[in-house]
Order: C-alpha cells, then structure tokens, then sequence
C-alpha cells in the first residue's frame, strides 16, 4: 500500500511539472513583456479593458500580452478594440502557475485584487465610498483621478443586433428589458415573485417586458406577454439601447452596458461587502462607468415588494 502511494505521489508531481513546462512554452514570455490573466468574471475583465491605455501610458508599458479562461472575453476584447501583444487561451488548472503578490513584466499575473491587495486596499472596499473601480487602479498604478475609457462598438456588431432585435419580432414601441442574474453573490435573494410583480407593474403602465435570461426562460415565458431574448456580449450594449429601458440585478453586465444611451435601473442587494455596503463599494455611478440615466437602489429584504413603485418611478 505504503509502495502504491508513494508512486502515486510520483506520478503527481512528474505530471505537474510536465504541465508547468508545457504552460512556459505556450505562454513564452519575455523579460519586458507584460502578461496578465484574467480569470474572473465580466465586470473585473470590463474594468481592466477600460483601463488598459492608461496602465500602458503611467507604467511606460509596450509589450502587454494576457491569458483569457473564458470564451466570452474575445467577445469583450472586440468591443474595446484593445490592442495587445498576444491574447492566449489559458485553462484553469494552469493558474497554479502563475505569480501571487509580484507586480512586475517576465512573469504571469493572475489580474485580479485577491492575489495582491486581499489584506490591504481590497479590504476598505465600502468605505466612504472606496470603489472597486479604484482598488484596479491602485493595483494597476493609475492615478484615481484617471477616467476610465468606454467601448467602441464596431458598426457590425450594431447591425447584428438590429436583426436579433428584429427576430423577436417585437412590435411594441415602450420596452424594458430585465436582467435578473448576477454570479458575484447568490441571486436568490431576491426571490422570482419580485420580478413578476416588477413585470406585471410595468406591463399594467403599457411596457412590453423583454427578461435576459436561459437558464429560467420557461419559469418567466409563463408570465403572460413577456418574451425571454439572449444576445453576444458584443451586441449588448445595441441591443440594450434598442430597447431604450433596462432594470438589472448588479452584476459584471452592468459594467458592460453602463456607457449605453439607455435608461438603466440598477439594483443592488442590501448586504455588508468588506468595509461598508455591497451598493457603496460597487456602485456604477460612484466608479464612474455611467455617462447618464443611471438610477440604484439598495433593496431592503424586509421592504423589498413596498420598493417596486419608487424603483418604477425613474421611467
């Protein structure tokens, strides 16, 4: 038994350290290149790509090359037209491999406020309105004063909207489109029956209801006239603006569509987030991402239904 598992630790780390060669191959920095992987969500991935001319202009940086775990980032990548060294797919269990607590080029960084800042700055997140919007630029070396930049979107990615748009054949003229999920915290804490009463208000006042979801498209098609719609991240911030109104629970998607010309109701959980409020640490508008017609309400768990008609009346 004692032989069997001391081959078994063998075999572990001979396969370990084949992977990590296998990983400094694909990756193949070099020593004045910059190489940051991103494996967290859409608003953190959001942040840096808005971000990313001003950490190349205050850090004197030319090579910045990053690793990408999801998919969907190539999608974001097009929509800020950012230009990097070389983009490579990276899966997770290479991020075993990469630098904590080292900011510097030659070496790969796993971007994100935990591998550098979790006991410092990352911890006043909260705190008169300290924002995750200025923990990046800390960790990036940016000045707090900096504005953050906004997506261009290539005139095809608004035409391919339009004809989203257009296969759902909606005829209404006053539409909302709801965004019920976010995956930063557990979203049922705000329970279904509160979307259903927003969608029954909102169709009472004459909107057509359009609810941005797949995983419970069949739950809200049983609400009578409402119609679930899916669309690229790279449509989103069209799409969103054809439907002129937007109501959404705080999520990375939030940050993607926060430059948008639409209307935008933002909802935030009321729960305590590092140093004050998750509302105070992560508010769109505090961080400066909205241009205009942004509105955000904390939703108190035990006034949540009383809270329909104020949040209502921003349209």
């Amino acid at each position: 038994m004692m032989i069997l598992d001391v081959f078994a630790k063998l075999k572990r780390k001979y396969c370990y350290h084949v992977s990590k060669a296998h990983f400094i191959r694909k990756i193949n920095i070099k020593n004045d290149e910059w190489f940051f992987i991103l494996a967290y969500g859409i608003g953190d991935f959001y942040l840096f790509l808005s971000l990313v001319d001003l950490f190349k202009k205050y850090n004197g940086v030319e090579k910045l090359s990053i690793g990408v775990v999801k998919k969907y980032q190539l999608q974001l990548i097009d929509i800020f037209r950012s230009d990097f060294y070389k983009v490579i797919d990276i899966n997770e269990y290479e991020l075993k491999f990469c630098k904590k607590n080292v900011f510097s080029p030659g070496v790969p960084l796993v971007l994100h406020p935990d591998y550098f800042l979790k006991n410092s700055c990352l911890s006043l997140l909260g705190y008169k309105n300290f924002n995750l919007n200025d923990v990046y630029k800390l960790l990036l070396n940016i000045s707090l004063k900096e504005v953050n930049a906004h997506p261009v979107i290539h005139d095809k990615f608004i035409q391919s909207a339009k004809r989203r748009f257009e296969d759902y054949n909606i005829l209404e003229s006053q539409l909302v489109l709801i965004s019920p999920h976010a995956n930063s915290f557990d979203e049922s804490i705000i329970p279904f029956e509160f979307w259903e009463r927003i969608i029954f208000v909102l169709q009472g006042r004459g909107y057509k209801v359009l609810v941005n979801t797949t995983q419970h498209k069949q739950r809200f098609e049983g609400i009578i006239n409402t119609t679930c719609v899916d669309f690229s991240l790279n449509e989103a911030i069209p799409f969103v603006e054809l439907c002129e109104n937007f109501i959404g629970l705080r999520s990375g998607f939030c940050d993607l569509i926060s430059s948008s010309k639409t209307k935008k109701i933002i909802l935030y959980p009321s729960f305590k987030w590092y140093s004050g409020s998750f509302i105070n640490g992560s508010s769109i508008e505090k961080m400066g991402l909205g241009t205009s017609n942004i509105f955000e309400y904390e939703l108190k768990k035990d006034t949540l239904y009383d809270q329909v008609d104020e949040i209502l009346s921003a349209l």
